[in-house]
């Protein structure tokens, strides 16, 4: 098994359980249930630094993690407005995306 393959491996459940947080994340902040959203946006955090970190191994992936860190700023910013739609909408739109694009590689 090469490295890549390996890689990968590790990036696959991750992307995958950051695709299911942040689905979570999106109904709850729609919901307005904003404590629990906020719960689910720390986890996505968390996930979302472990695929960053295996990213930047590979050198043909690493385009992502500016894309990523992008759609986190934007999502900070959100936060910090309180404009929790606009925060789901990033996640949907922009974050999704992104994630969905690493688990087909």
């Amino acid at each position: 098994m090469t490295d890549n393959q390996k890689l990968y491996e590790e990036l696959k459940p991750l992307s995958e359980e950051a695709i299911e947080v942040s689905d979570k994340l999106i109904q709850r902040l729609r919901n307005f249930d904003i404590s629990v959203a906020m719960n689910d946006f720390i986890k996505l955090s968390i996930v979302v630094e472990k695929i960053v970190n295996l990213i930047y191994l590979d050198e043909t992936l690493r385009p992502y993690i500016y894309d990523i860190n992008s759609v986190l700023k934007n999502m900070l910013e959100a936060i910090e407005n309180k404009d929790y739609y606009l925060v789901s909408d990033i996640v949907e739109y922009e974050l999704l995306p992104n994630l969905h694009k690493l688990t087909q590689n």
